[in-house]
């Protein structure tokens, strides 16, 4: 019930050369069977009550829409309930509702969406608290609601603040990856970007940056007005994710390790690796899920050499079925030949290419918090440079509006920086023959990636 295909980014390498990399893109896709098994869904809302939820957003001001002032946990309450009326929900979805700040309740424990007062219920007695920002407590209501189940599961968090338990939050989100539990991160405000973001990333979820003002182009991010939407969007996101628990296991002859796992489409995410076998997340008819293996290999005489053999299991919840695949080989051919080792696949090299963009855009950010601007726009402007090579146009729009902030004032605000880091997990793309032809020689491609 999963199609899969891997693709190494040359089929020869150098015979007798220590320290070459291998970039191997492996291609998942649901089959006609699977994509007809619409999954039931589990999902727990997990919503921050503290006081700053309070702070008052600016209203609207075109006609169509109403102008009274309202607060954060105002507009979360509204989207809630707008969830529950547009998301195409059925009769075998449950949702949960939780709180936390100071402390942590379940309002509202798994329950279907034909008893939908008692979710409305739970999510109007949202205003009734305040405090901290106690996240791991909430995320543990979460994850003892959702461990068992059998359905497709998430966690949608919204939260507008800095939490107090940074190091337990850190702790759950591997039990979570652990589960195969996935988190969608909804940032408002002044958030923890680097804490939401590593949430989402390690348990293969995804963020959303929620905005007061008209949301950057190319940025991913949505207007706070238009929050009811992200979440019915992600809501409906689930419910085309027919494979669940995707799960990589890799055995690696002596002397070759596998350094990294990175999914590179639909969003730009890292895979945690530090146990087998490694969350791969959910993968959803709507599109192909696709990761960079990348592997690092010892020097080898001229001979065609198994390097590794991979292993995947996964779930289809809405069949009942558990998947194993028949074990896949990674193999590759040492040789003298030179004709034979330049050459390269330039379609897996283009998502190599995006994996890369996010790290020199990381790279930027940090440089322009030491104080560096010109090294970081010197970076910035490298990145720029290889979306415009894989006709990445929104990206690259976002990384010429970068560099002119910090030609203006020398440094990157924090709004920047966090929206920034979202446009390189989002915008991602598919890249064609046609834009490839245009792009890296193939020693450009050798040189900056050290293939």
């Amino acid at each position: 019930m999963l199609d899969v295909s891997l693709d190494l980014h040359r089929d020869f390498l150098r015979a007798d050369q220590a320290g070459q990399k291998l970039f191997a893109r492996l291609t998942l896709r649901p089959d006609a069977q699977a994509r007809q098994a619409r999954p039931p869904l589990a999902i727990a809302f997990l919503i921050d009550t503290s006081g700053s939820m309070r702070d008052v957003v600016a209203p609207r001001t075109d006609a169509e829409q109403d102008v009274r002032a309202q607060n954060r946990l105002d507009i979360v309450i509204g989207a809630l309930r707008k969830t529950l009326d547009a998301a195409g929900l059925t009769a075998d979805d449950r949702l949960a509702v939780i709180r936390f700040d100071d402390d942590a309740e379940v309002l509202a424990p798994l329950t279907t969406h034909t008893r939908r007062a008692r979710l409305i219920a739970a999510s109007e007695r949202l205003s009734r608290y305040a405090g901290g920002t106690q996240l791991g407590r909430g995320l543990e209501h979460a994850l003892h609601l959702l461990q068992n189940e059998t359905a497709s599961r998430r966690i949608i968090l919204l939260s507008d603040g800095q939490a107090e338990d940074e190091p337990r939050v850190r702790d759950l989100s591997q039990q979570l990856a652990a589960q195969h539990i996935p988190v969608t991160t909804i940032g408002v405000g002044d958030f923890n970007a680097d804490l939401l973001n590593d949430l989402a990333d390690t348990t293969q979820g995804r963020l959303i940056d929620v905005v007061a003002d008209i949301p950057a182009p190319g940025s991913g991010s949505v207007n706070i007005h238009d929050l009811p939407n992200a979440i019915i969007g992600d809501v409906n996101h689930a419910q085309h994710e027919v494979i669940t628990n995707a799960a990589l296991s890799a055995r690696t002859v002596k002397g070759v390790s596998l350094e990294r796992v990175t999914r590179v489409f639909p969003v730009l995410t890292d895979v945690t690796m530090t146990q087998q076998p490694y969350t791969l997340g959910n993968i959803a008819t709507t599109k192909q899920s696709v990761f960079i293996l990348e592997f690092s290999l010892p020097a080898r005489p001229a001979a065609r050499i198994r390097l590794a053999q991979l292993g995947l299991t996964y779930d289809v919840p809405g069949a009942n079925h558990r998947g194993e695949l028949p074990p896949v080989d990674l193999v590759a051919e040492f040789t003298h030949d030179d004709t034979a080792t330049a050459r390269i696949d330039q379609q897996v090299m283009s998502d190599v290419q995006q994996r890369n963009v996010e790290q020199l855009v990381k790279q930027g950010i940090a440089l322009a918090r030491r104080g560096q601007a010109d090294d970081a726009a010197k970076t910035i402007a490298l990145a720029r440079a290889q979306t415009q090579r894989l006709g990445n146009s929104a990206m690259t729009q976002a990384l010429s509006r970068v560099l002119d902030e910090l030609e203006t004032s020398q440094t990157l605000s924090v709004g920047t920086a966090k929206t920034l880091s979202m446009s390189t997990k989002t915008q991602t793309m598919r890249v064609g023959d046609e834009a490839l032809s245009q792009g890296l020689t193939e020693e450009e491609l050798r040189r900056r990636t050290g293939a």
